[in-house]
């Protein structure tokens, strides 16, 4: 490679050297491990190539860089080393800046043009790749619908792919690349971040902060990216990494509603709720001392908590959504094997004190609505419920007890409400409902064989000193609720 000229894969002296080269290279390659042809580049394109940023920061708020294509093995030859970026260099450079890439996705204008790199190099670094067709509009294209269509089908591929990968990966970064790194993997991201609810100036601010050279507001705009709307399949994974992840208003409630109307089938969270009844005189000869489960209504606000990887947001009886910091693993032999996805759980959030006279925002779980994304547990007894909740507590417990995970940072804590047979009510009144740190409102009786169903029969009834209107004198009588529940007052085992 003498001669003082920069050799680069479209020469044809290098072409004729590619072809020998790759003979031996087969020869020496693993048992199927395919050797790709090789891609051309004329001389304006490889010296851009060299001059392309390698990758990019972490784009602010999300999982996501911009990259361009590292270039493999095979064809380092004829890359000078000094300006090589090869798979090792990209994987290892950003693991040198505590960035551990899981996914790279290939935007190109066909699925039929070769790779740069054989994607087994990749696979041993544990990196998926994902090769996407997004088709190259010439600059001063004035056909903006053919573009809005074009770029909102590269958007959804790319954010099934995401969605897909976040779930079970979702510490990983997700790289975007392309031949050059620019325009492509900035326009895609653009374009998926705006349809996540991003505002344009958040957009072009966060591309600035994160890459060396950046596609100009105004072209983008030409693209189409700011003009691809909401999907009403959008992915709340995808929404909630887009987010600062603190306690706070989330920024498109519509996609975590979207898939909450998939899995559940209602039209508003709020239907989810489960209202009790209030006892009377009647209602209150349902009640069965032995069976009938005894808990509390806390003096906290009621929210369904709405889990997904990573993430998590509270739905309060408004509606309104809240992004808060929880996570919830599943543990396998001592090992975060993934997280529960799609799962809402019932409840309230509550103000609890500790022995330091510290508050305690906790979430105290009545109920499960749906777990991995099926609402059929809705159907099970809610005996059966408590103690899917209880699993799933419990595989927190664990991964936090083995330091699988830190949930110091939490936005609140969270435990299931304790329940016990209602004969105990005295106990229960006097001994543990005195011991709690928080307001309570009033007492709880669920018959344990009770579908979460709408329409399920079944008892589920509140009983309150001051009865179902503030001011109201109670229906029922403590006196008359306990000649039905009974005066044990010697305790007993929390019921299961």
């Amino acid at each position: 490679m003498g001669g003082g000229k920069r050799p680069h894969p479209g020469e044809t002296s290098s072409r004729k050297q590619v072809g020998a080269s790759v003979a031996g290279l087969a020869q020496a390659a693993k048992k199927f491990r395919a050797i790709p042809r090789i891609p051309t580049f004329d001389a304006a394109q490889y010296d851009r190539w060299l001059r392309a940023q390698k990758y990019s920061k972490k784009v602010e708020g999300t999982n996501f860089i911009v990259c361009k294509t590292p270039i493999g093995s095979q064809y380092g030859m004829y890359i000078p080393t000094n300006e090589s970026f090869s798979v090792d260099a990209f994987v290892d450079g950003l693991l040198s800046k505590s960035v551990s890439v899981g996914l790279l996705i290939l935007l190109v204008d066909s699925t039929e043009d070769p790779l740069f790199f054989d994607a087994l190099e990749l696979d041993d670094w544990d990196v998926k790749v994902e090769v996407v067709s997004m088709p190259r509009f010439r600059q001063g294209d004035n056909d903006r619908n053919e573009k809005k269509k074009v770029l909102e089908d590269v958007t959804s591929r790319v954010h099934k792919i995401v969605t897909q990968f976040s779930s079970s990966q979702p510490r990983k970064a997700i790289a975007l690349a392309s031949r050059f790194g620019k325009r492509r993997p900035q326009v895609c991201l653009a374009a998926l971040l705006h349809s996540r609810g991003k505002s344009k100036d958040t957009i072009v601010k966060s591309l600035r902060t994160a890459c060396s050279e950046v596609v100009p507001e105004k072209e983008l705009d030409e693209e189409g990216c700011f003009s691809v709307g909401a999907s009403e399949q959008a992915e709340p994974t995808v929404v909630a990494a887009f987010s600062d992840m603190g306690a706070g208003s989330i920024e498109s409630p519509d996609y975590v509603k979207a898939r909450i109307r998939d899995v559940c089938g209602v039209e508003e969270p709020q239907e989810l709720f489960s209202i009790p009844s209030v006892v009377d005189k009647k209602s209150v000869q349902s009640i069965k001392p032995n069976e009938t489960l005894l808990s509390w209504v806390p003096a906290g606000r009621r929210n369904l908590l709405y889990i997904n990887g990573m993430s998590a947001c509270t739905i309060d009886m408004k509606g309104e959504i809240k992004l808060v910091k929880m996570t919830f693993p599943k543990v396998v032999d001592v090992q975060i094997k993934s997280y529960y996805t799609y799962t809402i759980l019932d409840g309230y959030v509550v103000v609890d004190v500790d022995e330091k006279k510290r508050r305690i925002f906790r979430y105290l779980v009545e109920d499960i609505v749906a777990i991995d994304g099926e609402d059929g547990i809705g159907k099970k007894p809610l005996s059966k419920r408590l103690g899917v909740v209880q699993t799933l507590l419990e595989a927190r417990k664990r991964a936090e007890k083995t330091r699988l995970f830190d949930p110091s940072n939490d936005t609140f804590r969270i435990r299931l409400k304790e329940n016990f047979k209602a004969k105990y009510y005295t106990y229960f009144r006097d001994k543990f409902v005195g011991g709690l740190t928080h307001k309570v409102e009033g007492y709880l009786f669920q018959d344990p064989n009770m579908a979460r169903e709408r329409g399920s029969t079944g008892v589920k009834l509140m009983w309150t000193k001051k009865g179902d209107v503030d001011g109201e004198e109670p229906s029922l009588t403590e006196s008359d609720l306990i000649r039905v529940v009974g005066n044990d007052d010697k305790g007993g085992s929390k019921a299961k």
